[in-house]
């Protein structure tokens, strides 16, 4: 009995101490695919038929914008005020989403800005730079035969990633700039002929990227976690310039096929991927542990800081990583009182009329209910018969995501 209740404890407290990505509740249970933040407080999300939402708060609270039906792929806030969305067109927004342009763009499928002047801008006609902001963009790199789906802009040097087609499978090729020029990568400078998946540069001569064999136009599970280092401009056989590099590959028994990928440092990063999961390594890709699991697929995961990230998924799956707090320093947590505990079909959270996010987590770390209260409203009555009789984890996170925790037992 005492190795159960000490094995049960331990499970607590790992769960506890792992709760670090918090469930933001959204106005849609549509796809969201992409987000984007200009600090930790200001940020846009966008995805399927045409949901679009803004929060200033941090993602306490969601506006959503109105007036589309087409699906989204991309977006991004180089400011408060300076928006783009990515989905049939380029959409162009001056006053923080209230009216919205077209500069004319089909299709595009990423941003990177560096301020709010000059960016860069990726789709299936190529690669567009601007220097006015995205009022006018012009087209330095055709893509005739390569659709463009990431971009990287770092001042002087920017980089466009895509995937060429080949027999009934992609690879995966890019360009990168130098001086205003363009120059392709040396494919035989990548580890082998399969397709990129997800990449982050942290720095032009750096690349974290996770690569998919494909058959038949399909993924595989055949997945590898890659890195690129070491770029440098050579002349090919014929006195044509390119970008030759060295490819590493790290780890080939990846866990899911990876759709976002970000790394704070050389040893740590962050993935996340189909099966709902967030992966962490803290041995630069070398071994991946699941840091949260989910039951909706996620898309795409940004950090806005060393601090705070945020993640986006299926059913308006949107999630907060705040690094900075602790429930052993709770700061601006938000007390609660819990009763009856046990509990079997209800129970009631008392938060002294403070706003806040209730959460139900299973021991798996899985967030299987959750409930928001309004400021003012004292009590709040939650639903337990959709549970299943067992430990759970309730916790209360306030719009900094400073947390409070509590043990629930249900009968």
């Amino acid at each position: 009995m005492k190795n159960l209740i000490f094995t049960i404890c331990f499970s607590i407290l790992s769960l506890v101490g792992s709760c670090q990505w918090v469930g933001m509740t959204t106005p849609t249970t549509d796809p969201l695919y992409a987000l984007s933040f200009c600090d930790a407080n200001n940020g846009i999300a966008a995805g399927a038929s045409g949901v679009v939402i803004i929060t200033n708060d941090g993602g306490l609270s969601w506006t959503q914008i109105t007036g589309y039906t087409e699906d989204f792929q991309s977006v991004c806030m180089v400011t408060p005020q300076l928006l783009f969305l990515g989905g049939e067109n380029l959409y162009r927004s001056n006053d923080g989403g209230q009216t919205w342009t077209s500069p004319g763009i089909t299709s595009p499928k990423s941003f990177s800005f560096t301020d709010n002047l000059n960016g860069t801008c990726t789709g299936i006609s190529g690669v567009y730079q601007t220097t006015d902001g995205g009022e006018t963009w012009n087209q330095v790199v055709n893509g005739a035969t390569t659709v463009y789906e990431s971009s990287a802009d770092f001042g002087q040097t920017s980089i466009a990633m895509g995937n060429v087609g080949g027999f009934m499978t992609y690879s995966a090729a890019a360009v990168r700039s130098d001086e205003g020029t363009w120059y392709s990568f040396d494919s035989f400078s990548f580890p082998n002929s399969n397709a990129w998946v997800s990449v982050h540069f942290p720095n032009p001569d750096t690349a974290y990227l996770f690569m998919n064999q494909f058959s038949h136009w399909v993924p595989s599970d055949k997945n590898q976690f890659v890195r690129l280092t070491n770029f440098e401009l050579v002349s090919d056989p014929f006195g044509d310039l390119m970008w030759a590099f060295q490819s590493e590959v790290i780890n080939e028994t990846i866990p899911d096929y990876m759709n976002s990928v970000f790394f704070l440092n050389a040893r740590e990063g962050y993935a996340c991927g189909e099966n709902g999961s967030i992966y962490k390594t803290t041995t630069g890709g070398a071994t991946w542990e699941t840091d949260y699991s989910g039951a909706s697929m996620l898309w795409e995961m940004q950090f806005v800081n060393k601090a705070v990230a945020y993640a986006v998924g299926d059913d308006g799956t949107l999630l907060k990583h705040d690094l900075t707090t602790s429930i052993n320093n709770p700061g601006s947590a938000v007390p609660f009182t819990l009763y009856p505990n046990p509990a079997k079909e209800e129970c009631t959270v008392n938060t002294n009329g403070n706003a806040c996010l209730i959460e139900i987590v299973s021991i798996q770390g899985k967030i299987v209910l959750s409930q928001r209260t309004e400021k003012g409203q004292s009590v709040t009555t939650i639903d337990l018969q959709s549970l299943n009789p067992g430990l759970y984890i309730i916790r209360s996170t306030s719009g900094s995501g400073a947390l409070n925790t509590e043990k629930l037992v249900v009968q």
